[in-house]
């Protein structure tokens, strides 16, 4: 299934209820689209090999997405702004790549109690979040050249679990490198 160039709003307020929910299903794209004031924006349940790339999201109720046992999945591009709950929501789901996206003002940026990939390695970077920006005085794989990188020089924690972004970016869309990720 691939869903691409809608504007996808106003859905129920009810659990369960998305602008796109898909359940034990693979090899789905979503792009390119805008999602507002739904009760999450994309729900997905036993999904895998699926790619989120390029949306919007703003204003949902709970979740921009959720992920409940959802593998092997590729979220990259995308905005989460003002999101009641949480940008991204990963419960019991592994091995899902996420990079290049921007967290700007969600109640929570993002929560995964799972084994994910928040970032690609050095210097295509990790995503942007509002409240990490800062400090940036070093480069290089491990943070420890002196000279600025667009990079800020600790990881980001992800709540929920042991999970890191170790190559957070200082400003919104700041990659100017894309990475083997973006094929």
């Amino acid at each position: 299934v691939t869903i691409r160039n809608f504007t996808i709003k106003n859905t129920t307020d009810s659990k369960n209820c998305a602008g796109v929910v898909a359940n034990n299903v693979c090899n789905c794209i979503i792009e390119n689209c805008i999602f507002k004031s739904n009760y999450d924006g994309i729900l997905f349940k036993y999904v895998s090999n699926s790619t989120i790339k390029n949306n919007s999201f703003t204003s949902q109720y709970n979740n921009g997405i959720s992920l409940w046992y959802s593998n092997d999945n590729v979220i990259i591009d995308n905005t989460y702004i003002n999101n009641n709950n949480t940008g991204v929501c990963l419960i019991n789901s592994t091995s899902n790549k996420l990079c290049h996206n921007n967290f700007i003002n969600n109640t929570i940026h993002a929560y995964d109690n799972g084994n994910n990939i928040w970032n690609i390695s050095y210097p295509y970077g990790g995503n942007y979040w509002d409240d990490w920006t800062t400090p940036d005085e070093y480069k290089g794989p491990n943070q420890t050249v002196l000279g600025a990188d667009g990079i800020v020089d600790k990881p980001k924690s992800i709540e929920g679990g042991s999970n890191k972004d170790y190559y957070p970016f200082t400003t919104e869309n700041g990659w100017t490198c894309y990475g083997p990720v973006h094929n």
